[in-house]
């Protein structure tokens, strides 16, 4: 109990201090964008959707996966880029930090941009490459650059533009409107006119060349050209007028701001069709050990802080008849709603603790994300801790609605020092994790990249009916991210850990066995991938803590322990394959397939087989807005050859979430869990459902 008022205690300490960075304004912000793009704030992070109401920080990158895609970002200046066609660039600098004066700089890993900077209100504005920089002060230009060739151009709209090699190669060149140069490799060609061609690639109006002689400036600028002072605002900054953007060869789906033709000033894009703000109530029936209940359902959704601060209510009532509604003992759900079980109870702790289960029951999500911190509460099917050798998937959802937990969840990246950490369930406190990792050289170029973490687990009670018991874990890691050409990206890591138990008599065990995990991971093409060589020895149990762990008594948290104080868990070596893709708004599949091979010595003991299997697609609400859902299989110790004699065999699971339109804003859902059991040679089925109407304000 001590330990949960600490970390209660720190949590909320580090929850205020975070939320003052929330409205921070060092960012980019999004202005238009069609297609399928997505952004990651950190080298190492994850990519996830962009979105209209998100802001691009330093350092983040971005990827544009379409020919048709586009993208306008507006600096805080006021300066605005396009991203366009198959496009990846890395946001450098925004503000310098000891001036707190703009500082503008994109890296171009590949495709196509074009710059419209306000004169006077950037100090620096460089587009750069890995063969040319492009440094300008108010002016319009294009840069196109093909990694594979490390060639580009650079073409000028308007103003100039001052063309060098970051290597210095060659000497700056000035270029002014209507010409443009072409670099490769620490050469450049002569200013020259630039042929209509390369103006249609940026989808820009055809310039007329200026005389090269202008390229030394001076004050011929003024004179010449009076007319363009119709394109300049009030401030005496250009005014930007996009162009058309090329129209997609399939028509627009409500998954983007798919508008066609851009105004004539970039406005936000829109697409709150399928925003879950909102109040939603349903009622439903379901089945929970096999009786059936109705059910009432108020979920309210808001949405704060610009995005960054989501709370989901969930305010369920269960019960027979409907004159049970007025009498709350027989409802199936009562405990969560009585705010007063232990109030004869003199202790007050206990008072306040029951007081504080109820309100946290009423929360279905609640959700922190910023550039650098995550904090999840609430239902969360993906616990994972560090690679995954010792939390890996778990879900603390797995046995809902017949069993409610409000998890915790919270990931901290500075750069040079993160946490991550979970609890499986906030109130009971049995289930936690966490992971610190370092850098130790970050900020040092490649070597930078390298983290290396320490993660422990405990769980309090691993057999329920005896607390007694306790199961832990430690781990040791290291990931260090080896290439990043924009298609493709690779991190090398490695991880070893151990176990251990107590029984509450004799001194605890430690160090059962120890696992070894080493592989790659990253992303290809739109895919995520991984990649692992994983071995278990001695008595060791690999990802302890997984999807399943909730689950039947043979394949989860007590076969586990079972397996855990015996020693006797069988030598394995194998192979762990993932690939998958999420995208916001639309949805997504992952498929995960672990292959483990017992020692000699193991088959010979007719160790049991050591697989295991997760297939999970889902379309999201954003995508048809007719119907969306969610259907998972999962399946674990089984043989190659099971699996496809009895694919719903032994050690399964079953998940589908499905919702269909009826009328305008009006769902109906189908909700359904099996489990299969074997027991006595034969399966065992146990289901749980429901039906569920829903509508949305």
């Amino acid at each position: 109990m001590k330990f949960f008022k600490r970390y209660l205690t720190i949590t909320v300490l580090l929850c205020t201090a975070l939320f003052v960075n929330l409205y921070a304004k060092t960012a980019l912000t999004v202005q238009a964008w069609s297609g399928n793009i997505e952004m990651r704030v950190t080298p190492n992070g994850e990519w996830v959707r962009l979105l209209s109401d998100m802001e691009v920080p330093e350092s983040a990158q971005i990827r544009l996966n379409g020919k048709n895609d586009y993208l306008y970002l507006q600096f805080p200046d006021g300066s605005e880029i396009k991203l366009s066609g198959t496009t990846m660039i890395e946001v450098k600098d925004i503000l310098d930090q000891k001036s707190g004066k703009n500082k503008s700089a994109i890296k171009l890993i590949m495709g196509n941009v074009v710059a419209k900077v306000k004169p006077g209100a950037a100090q620096d504005f460089n587009i750069e490459t890995d063969s040319a920089v492009a440094a300008v002060r108010g002016t319009a230009f294009g840069v196109n650059y093909s990694a594979g060739d490390n060639n580009g151009n650079v073409v000028v709209f308007d103003g100039k533009v001052a063309v060098s090699d970051p290597k210095g190669k060659f000497s700056p060149v000035m270029l002014t409107p209507g010409n443009f140069v072409a670099f490769q490799n620490g050469s450049i060609t002569p200013p020259g006119p630039a042929p209509k061609e390369l103006f249609d690639t940026f989808e820009e109006e055809y310039v007329p060349p200026a005389p090269l002689d202008d390229t030394k400036g001076g004050d011929k600028d003024k004179d010449k050209d009076k007319d363009k002072d119709k394109d300049k605002d009030n401030n005496g900054g250009t005014v930007i007028t996009p162009v058309d953007p090329v129209q997609p060869d399939i028509q627009p789906t409500e998954t983007g701001n798919t508008q066609g033709g851009m105004p004539s000033t970039l406005q936000p894009s829109k697409s709150d069709e399928c925003a879950s703000e909102g109040l939603n109530w349903s009622v439903s029936s379901e089945t929970i050990d096999g009786k059936v209940w109705n059910k009432v359902l108020l979920s309210p959704t808001f949405k704060l802080a610009e995005g960054k601060f989501i709370l989901s209510l969930y305010l369920p009532v269960y019960f027979q008849n409907l004159d049970d509604l007025g009498y709350l003992p027989k409802w199936y759900n009562y405990t969560d709603w009585d705010f007063s079980t232990s109030m004869t109870n003199p202790d007050a702790w206990t008072i306040v603790s029951d007081i504080f289960h109820d309100l946290l029951m009423k929360i279905r999500y609640l959700g922190v994300k910023t550039d650098n911190f995550v904090l999840k509460v609430g239902s969360i099917p993906d616990f994972k801790i560090g690679h995954g050798i010792l939390v890996d998937g778990y879900a603390n959802d797995l046995n809902f609605p017949a069993e409610r937990k409000v998890g915790f969840q919270m990931n901290i990246d500075f750069g040079p020092i993160g946490l991550e950490t979970m609890l499986g369930d906030i109130f009971l406190t049995k289930l936690m994790a966490a992971r610190l990792f370092v850098r130790p050289f970050h900020g040092q170029g490649f070597i930078g990249n390298l983290g290396i973490g320490v993660s422990s687990f405990v769980d309090v009670q691993p057999v329920l009916t005896n607390d007694k018991y306790m199961a832990f874990g430690y781990s040791v890691d290291l990931d260090f991210p080896i290439l990043n050409i924009g298609i493709f990206s690779t991190t090398l890591f490695a991880d070893v850990a151990s176990l251990g138990y107590t029984d509450g008599i004799n001194p605890a065990y430690h160090f059962r066995g120890w696992g070894l995990s080493a592989g790659l991971m990253g992303y290809l093409l739109i895919f995520d991938y991984r990649f692992e060589f994983r071995s278990y020895n001695n008595g060791f149990v690999g990802h302890y803590i997984d999807r399943m762990y909730d689950g039947s008594d043979e394949f989860g948290r007590l076969g586990n322990f079972q397996k855990l104080i015996s020693g006797n868990a069988a030598t394995y070596n194998g192979f762990l394959f993932y690939i998958g893709k999420s995208w916001d708004k639309v949805g997504g599949a992952y498929l995960s397939f672990e292959q483990m091979y017992p020692s000699l010595a193991a088959v010979t003991n007719s160790a049991p087989p050591n697989n295991y299997l997760h297939i999970e697609l889902f379309v999201d609400k954003c995508l048809f807005k007719k119907a969306y859902g969610k259907v998972m299989f999962d399946r674990k110790n089984f043989t190659v050859d099971s699996l496809f004699q009895q694919f719903f065999g032994d050690g399964s699971v079953v998940t589908a979430v499905v919702y269909y339109e009826i009328a305008d804003a009006t769902y109906v859902g189908l909700m359904y869990k099996k489990f299969y059991d074997e027991v006595n040679g034969e399966i065992v089925q146990k289901d749980t459902f429901g039906l569920e109407t829903q509508l949305g304000f």
